[in-house]
């Protein structure tokens, strides 16, 4: 198995850390002591197109594979893991999911504006009574008419 980095992955790689080095490593202890979110930080990683990195081109993304959009939030959680897991979060599961199963009507209404950073995704996993436990959730979506009933309760929403 050949583990050597493509060209478009080494500038990845290259251009993510030169920006956690400018951008991140010299506020990531004040954010943290002061407890603020990162709101322009993660704009700006949303303009270079690394919120967006390995979605499609359709939608505003890179276009790029699952190990460039890995090597992006290893790059900035080299800096501040917790930036780090709010790109991951956001990537991965937000508009990883988005992407994955919705209509192209809403890839294309909610997608850009997260590939750009404008808004930033959540998720909400974790109910009272089942934690994190995927197969014992209780929250049911049931259509009525043209709408969808949601009933349930979370807890602990990430970047909520």
């Amino acid at each position: 198995m050949d583990f050597t980095l493509s060209d478009e992955h080494r500038h990845i790689q290259e251009t993510i850390r030169d920006f956690g080095e400018r951008e991140v490593k010299p506020h990531a202890a004040e954010w943290d002591r002061t407890e603020q979110f990162p709101h322009e930080t993660v704009r700006r990683l949303g303009a270079l197109g690394f919120l967006g990195v390995a979605l499609p081109e359709d939608v505003g993304g890179g276009g790029a594979d699952a190990l460039a959009s890995a090597l992006v939030v290893e790059g900035i959680a080299r800096y501040d893991a917790s930036l780090g897991l709010t790109v991951a979060s956001h990537t991965g599961l937000a508009s990883g999911h988005i992407n994955t199963f919705a209509s192209d009507a809403i890839r294309h209404r909610y997608l850009p504006k997260m590939a750009r950073g404008e808004w930033l995704g959540a998720w909400c996993l974790t109910e009272p009574g089942s934690g994190s436990d995927a197969a014992g959730l209780r929250t049911r979506a049931v259509r009525d008419g043209d709408d969808w009933v949601l009933d349930g309760t979370k807890m602990f929403i990430t970047q909520g």
